[in-house]
Parts: C-alpha cells; sequence; structure tokens
C-alpha cells in the first residue's frame, strides 16, 4: 500500500472542508492525470483509498458523470478484470452501492428516468433482508468516515434517489425514505463522534435532510 499516494486523497476533502477550493480541484487534477494512471492495475485497494475521496466532491460540484467514470474505469470494472469470482478486498462490499449510487445520481441530475424493470430490481435488492450480507460494521464504517463518506451515508441516498424516482406517494416510497433515515442515523452516529469526520459529517447531515424534507411532503 502507497501510504504517500494516499495522502494525495486524504487531502482533497480537508481542502473541501476548509473552502480551499483551487487547491481541491488541483489535488483531484493530479490524482486522475497523475498517480492513477501510475498505479499498479492490480492494486485496487490503492486505488480505491487515493480516488474515493474525490468521487464526493467532484458529486457535489456536480461532476458526477466524471465521478461515475473514475470509479468504474479504475475500480470496478478493474476488480473484475483481475480477480475472480469470489475474490475480495477490503472494502469490495461497497463497491457495488457505490456504483448504483452514481448511476442513480448521474441519472437525477440528467433528468431521466431509471429503467422501470432496473428500479424495480434495485428497490428489491436495497429493502431485502438480506441487503449487504457482510455488513460493514464499525471495522468499515470508522475508515470510511475518515475517507468522505460512510457505507451507511451511500446506502441512504441510494434509497433517497430511488424514492425520489417514484411516481406515487405510495408505500414502497415511505419504505424506501424509512430504510434511508434509520441509515442515515446510523452514518451520523459515526460521523458525530471525531472533529476529523466532518466532510462525512455534512455528508450525513445533507442526506438526513433531503430524506426528512421528502417525508413531509
Amino acid at each position: 500500500t502507497d501510504r504517500a499516494a494516499q495522502s494525495y486523497g486524504y487531502s482533497v476533502i480537508w481542502y473541501a472542508t476548509l473552502g480551499r477550493h483551487e487547491e481541491c480541484q488541483a489535488q483531484i487534477d493530479f490524482i486522475l492525470d497523475n498517480l492513477l494512471p501510475k498505479m499498479p492495475k492490480k492494486n485496487v485497494h490503492n486505488s480505491f483509498m487515493i480516488l474515493f475521496q474525490s468521487l464526493w466532491v467532484l458529486k457535489d460540484r456536480g461532476h458526477v458523470r466524471l465521478a461515475e467514470f473514475v470509479f468504474v474505469k479504475h475500480i470496478y470494472d478493474r476488480f473484475n478484470e483481475y480477480y475472480s469470482k469470489g475474490s475480495s478486498t477490503f472494502f469490495y462490499v461497497v463497491y457495488e452501492p457505490i456504483r448504483v449510487l452514481l448511476r442513480l445520481a448521474v441519472e437525477s441530475k440528467e433528468g431521466k428516468d431509471t429503467d422501470e424493470r432496473k428500479r424495480k430490481e434495485l428497490e428489491g435488492w436495497i429493502l431485502s433482508e438480506d441487503f449487504f450480507v457482510g455488513s460493514p460494521g464499525k471495522i468499515r464504517a470508522i475508515p470510511m468516515c475518515s475517507l468522505g463518506r460512510d457505507p451507511h451515508c451511500i446506502i441512504a441516498e441510494i434509497c433517497l434517489l430511488l424514492a425520489a424516482g417514484r411516481k406515487t406517494f405510495d408505500e414502497r416510497r415511505m419504505q424506501l425514505l424509512r430504510k434511508g433515515a434509520e441509515e442515515a442515523n446510523k452514518s451520523n452516529k459515526y460521523t458525530q463522534c471525531n472533529p476529523g469526520y466532518a466532510y462525512s459529517q455534512k455528508q450525513s447531515l445533507s442526506i438526513m435532510g433531503e430524506i426528512q424534507r421528502m417525508i413531509m411532503l
């Protein structure tokens, strides 16, 4: 693991937290243009640790399609290219939720409706009792808080976007919002306990606020 290279990823959310937007963008550009192309392609975990923070800053700034592209290219597809079925790495359990969240966010931003069959499939997936088998728990949630977003916040926003995409105010929509609220609360409990998680807590509170607004509609 290249700890020195990973420090560039951490600096992205700290520049963002401090409002130093030019330095933040310079770090993101350096990561995308210089660091990631030089990383060994098979070292997906290291690439994840370098890139993860930039995904959420890019998304917050309206560049969610770019965030999706670099995540799929350098992490999601790369893992599937080099590792066989049944293989894993420390944060592998969140790869699919991240991919789903970024895809839904792209469709939402561009005003596109999720395919009906796919939407129902995703709703069933995220509301199922066995969703997230191999739950992240503290062992993954805590380190991800320092990376800019924890797993529960990712799940909460998936629920939010799926609920927002429904055409009717029905029980299924409320199920998604309740699940989202539960996950956002879990996220907030983790992120409020350490000032070093400031960026993650901002994410958690933002998602919770959107969910509460939709519940009250």
